[in-house]
């Protein structure tokens, strides 16, 4: 963990300082919210617990927030940055006297963003990232609660629109690719996976909001 951290800090630190007097370099923070209110999508605990016809979840919750900084030194095509991320998940099993089981996620990790394009306003992109999270996972069929530490890589598609030149607004095709070290993990996904499911996407819808400074 310590030495991710590092690697990230010096190479952050080495592109801004090497950018640092160039007049088209500037700076970006940048949230992402990502909202899911489907029962649906919880289809598994883990990779090992699925839940029967006889034990449904209900009130699901999932969200997840990411701020970000991003640092742009050779205008608006190519910015690296680091964010920050807390997740969370809710819900409740009324077979076992409506039982509320919660899970939490903590991440902290480094991206790269590259516009493709611009066209008439619409400019879609790429987000290649990678972050360490802790994952606490509540227990339903054991005694205790688990905290689980992993690495993810991914890439994300995202088209961002203009508002005017402090702000911009994105939609994202969230974790189109990911690798995770644990196949216990937040995404409840496997060591590889690609979602090419348009429904993946929309049940657990991601959007983020750009200040540009």
């Amino acid at each position: 963990m310590k030495n991710f951290i590092a690697i990230l800090l010096v190479v952050f630190t080495a592109i801004v300082v090497n950018a640092q007097d160039r007049d088209t370099a500037n700076f970006n923070l940048e949230t992402v919210v990502g909202l899911n209110f489907s029962n649906e999508a919880l289809t598994i605990l883990n990779q090992e617990q699925l839940f029967t016809v006889d034990l449904q979840p209900e009130d699901y919750l999932r969200f997840q927030v990411i701020p970000k900084i991003n640092f742009l030194p050779y205008g608006n095509k190519f910015a690296i940055g680091a964010h920050l991320g807390f997740g969370y998940e809710s819900f409740k099993i009324r077979e076992r006297n409506n039982q509320r089981v919660t899970s939490k996620l903590f991440k902290l990790g480094g991206q790269l963003q590259y516009e493709i394009l611009n066209f008439h306003g619409f400019r879609p992109y790429l987000e290649l990232g990678s972050n360490y999270n802790i994952y606490e996972a509540s227990a339903v069929f054991a005694d205790t609660d688990e905290t689980i530490n992993y690495f993810k890589s991914y890439v994300d598609i995202g088209i961002r629109l203009e508002v005017n030149s402090s702000i911009d607004v994105s939609l994202l095709l969230k974790d189109f690719l990911t690798y995770h070290s644990n196949s216990t993990n937040f995404e409840r996904a496997e060591d590889f996976n690609v979602r090419h499911s348009l429904q993946d996407f929309l049940e657990f819808t991601h959007f983020s909001i750009t200040f540009n400074l």
